[in-house]
């Protein structure tokens, strides 16, 4: 499952239900990070990103697996 932010600065690959990835964009750069969440608050920021209500939405699998590529 893939989902980002509509503004295009985060990307994420939902794992499971308590494990995802966020690549984030901050200036020119790109950041990988790799979650295993285990409090309430995290499964809530989870759950609002699989909703991909706004400001999040679905993005496409080639669009991120790509960037976790290079």
């Amino acid at each position: 499952m893939y989902r980002k932010m509509a503004n295009g600065k985060s990307l994420y690959k939902i794992i499971s239900d308590n494990q995802f990835i966020e690549i984030q964009y901050i200036g020119s750069k790109y950041f990988v990070k790799y979650f295993k969440i285990s409090q309430y608050p995290d499964m809530l920021f989870l759950k609002e990103v699989v909703s991909a209500n706004s400001p999040y939405e679905l993005a496409k699998k080639e669009e991120v697996e790509k960037l976790l590529r290079v």
